[in-house]
């Protein structure tokens, strides 16, 4: 595949990866089952926190992940997920509910307490106003895949 020739500065909205330090590997996630395979594709044993930390957080029934083993975490991850659950929820709001939805104010309202406690960095209440975000968005898309409307109860 080639990569062009002109210099980085010159291209407008480039995407970079971080270079990372580590094992490269894959997990492969079925349900509460995860593989870690590395870059021969050996499985890797061990790592029985990130098994139930992967198989947890899975929101597939199955995923394949990309991703290296580094020694410890670069930072605490709950702001990351914090803020990625804000956006994700904001975009729904604003482009999936009409503004007299009775869901609006009910999402309005998760919205809001999530940035509170953002911005008041009470990082336990924004992760508990972030994942009623994802149950509601989940279940919000589970609804419109089969059609139901239960806007009027």
């Amino acid at each position: 595949m080639a990569f062009g020739r002109r210099q980085p500065r010159q291209i407008a909205n480039a995407l970079c990866e971080p270079l990372w330090f580590g094992r490269r590997v894959l997990l492969d996630i079925s349900g509460p089952a995860v593989e870690i395979l590395d870059e021969a594709g050996e499985p890797i044993s061990g790592y029985d926190d990130l098994r139930a930390a992967a198989a947890e957080s899975a929101l597939a029934g199955e995923l394949v992940a990309d991703g290296y083993l580094l020694p410890a975490p670069l930072r605490d991850t709950v702001g990351v997920v914090v803020n990625l659950v804000e956006a994700s929820s904001r975009r729904v709001h604003t482009s999936m509910l009409k503004g007299d939805d009775p869901r609006a104010s009910e999402v309005k309202s998760l919205l809001d307490a999530l940035a509170n406690a953002r911005s008041d960095e009470h990082w336990n209440a924004a992760e508990r106003a972030a994942e009623q975000l994802v149950t509601w968005i989940t279940e919000l898309e589970q609804h419109e895949s089969r059609g139901d409307d239960d806007r009027d109860g």
